[in-house]
């Protein structure tokens, strides 16, 4: 018996979360999905439906970063869904997420630039 986790569906909760809890438009949202590696068969549609959840996600302003657990984690995949794809990592073991949440609030935190006047 293998469980399986379904991405598309975490994404999906956590945007309607997101959606609803929205307080200010210039409030940083994100969300981060980690995952144990490769999709395994029979898992195409859940990736399909995982980047639709990825695209409702842009829409609404919200980052995904991704976070692949694992000597097997596909790090190609996880920039796939990340948005934006600067956004995926791998990580060998669940131990390094401390490191991996790290870069990803520094890569998140950062203030937007500035537009320069003309």
């Amino acid at each position: 018996y293998q469980r399986r986790v379904h991405g598309d569906l975490g994404l999906k909760m956590a945007r309607e979360i997101i959606e609803e809890t929205r307080r200010g438009k210039d409030q940083l949202q994100a969300i981060i999905l980690i995952t144990d590696g490769k999709p395994r068969q029979g898992d195409h549609t859940y990736l399909g439906e995982a980047l639709q959840q990825v695209t409702l996600c842009q829409k609404a302003k919200i980052a995904v970063g991704v976070v692949g657990i694992g000597k097997k984690a596909d790090k190609k995949l996880a920039k796939k869904i990340a948005s934006p794809p600067s956004l995926a990592w791998t990580a060998a073991s669940y131990s390094a997420l401390p490191n991996v949440a790290l870069k990803f609030s520094k890569k998140c935190l950062k203030p937007p630039k500035k537009k320069k006047k003309k």
